[in-house]
């Protein structure tokens, strides 16, 4: 009896132990700032792309690249005046399109690699301002 007693203690101990952590963790998130905040609305419909694409449901995925290319419209999207992040983002513009455009024409394979190519061009615009 004694040792169950023990291991219940043990066990209650093991599992409640890292929610001392949580304020902690949650003290030490680092701020964002507004260019960051808006930068990650595009998350959410790439995310949406993604799954219109595993669904095969052309409307989302042309929802979705719209979204996506309204974010581009906004004056916080252009971050830096330079000629490479002018020259990325372009590129990644004419991709979104690209979406679109194979899910217009019900174009599961051409929205895949359309989408491929999208989120290639998004990582190396980050890679590139994180360089900055």
């Amino acid at each position: 009896m004694k040792n169950y007693k023990m291991q219940r203690l043990a066990l209650t101990t093991c599992l409640l132990l890292p929610l001392l952590a949580l304020p902690t963790l949650a003290q030490t998130r680092p701020t964002r700032s507004p260019t960051q905040t808006f930068m990650r609305l595009k998350l959410e419909p790439a995310k949406q792309i993604l799954e219109g694409i595993a669904t095969e449901d052309f409307d989302l995925i042309a929802q979705s690249a719209q979204q996506v290319q309204t974010l581009t419209l906004d004056e916080k999207w252009n971050v830096l005046q330079s000629k490479q992040y002018a020259d990325n983002s372009e590129d990644f513009q004419r991709t979104v399109q690209l979406v679109r455009e194979a899910a217009k024409n019900k174009n599961l394979d051409g929205a895949t690699l359309a989408y491929m190519q999208m989120t290639l061009n998004c990582v190396q615009c980050h890679r590139d301002l994180r360089k900055k």
